[in-house]
């Protein structure tokens, strides 16, 4: 037992080391290249303490711009494995996805749909858009779950055969929009003149 609490805690600690080598990395590269020293130096001594940056512009680019994306896409990957691992425990299944829900066409049969209908909204589109993708998501899932408990008692087995069954109309129909949309129609079905 003390063993395999100790392999744990050695694994945990590789994988740690991994990610901040991963985001040590990320920081570091890009159009301006950095070595790993100037980024440590500029991590250990921040501007805001009055420190000297390595080079002109280092911690700006560092502080300013690679650092928050480096950040965000740690807590993005985070929040993702959260809510496979959700899935997964949820359905017993190590396979399970929001696909196998339906819930990502319903939530493409949203935007589908939101973009469609906002066209000439301009710039208030782009709001519109994830709102009416999570409107869409939620209605799936309420959708499967429904069907699912129809029986009675809604059992991982239930909601995955409503899930399987709700998936194919919101996939095929977000779908059928983009053509008779005119950027999208002009992208699909134009043809340059030979």
């Amino acid at each position: 037992m003390e063993r395999q609490r100790t392999r744990q805690v050695i694994r945990l600690l590789l994988l740690v080391g991994l990610l901040l080598l991963i985001g040590l990395t990320g920081v570091a590269l890009g159009s301006v290249r950095l070595s790993p020293g100037e980024v440590v130096r500029s991590l250990a001594d921040p501007p805001w303490r009055g420190a000297a940056a390595p080079t002109p512009g280092a911690a700006a680019i560092i502080w300013d711009l690679r650092l928050p994306r480096v950040v965000l896409a740690a807590l993005v990957g985070a929040g993702l494995s959260i809510a496979g691992a959700g899935f997964q425990g949820l359905f017993r299944n190590p396979l399970a996805d929001p696909f196998i829900l339906g819930i990502s066409s319903g939530g493409a049969l949203g935007a589908a749909l939101a973009i469609v209908a906002s066209l000439d909204l301009g710039w208030a589109a782009s709001g519109v858009i994830p709102i009416a993708a999570f409107v869409g998501a939620l209605l799936t899932v309420g959708l499967v779950y429904a069907m699912a408990s129809a029986p009675g008692r809604a059992s991982s087995l239930n909601l995955i055969l409503a899930g399987v069954a709700v998936k194919p109309p919101p996939g095929g129909t977000s779908s059928w929009p983009a053509p008779t949309s005119w950027p999208a129609a002009w992208c699909c079905c134009s043809w340059p003149a030979t």
